[in-house]
């Protein structure tokens, strides 16, 4: 497995990650 294509995973799992962290903030501040 090429390293470039492993790097690639973990940015897209930080990524959405991410993504979740803010949406899960958003919904505490909802409510």
């Amino acid at each position: 497995m090429p390293l470039n294509f492993l790097v690639n995973q973990a940015d897209k799992h930080l990524y959405f990650f991410k993504k979740h962290r803010e949406r899960e903030r958003e919904r505490l501040m909802m409510n």
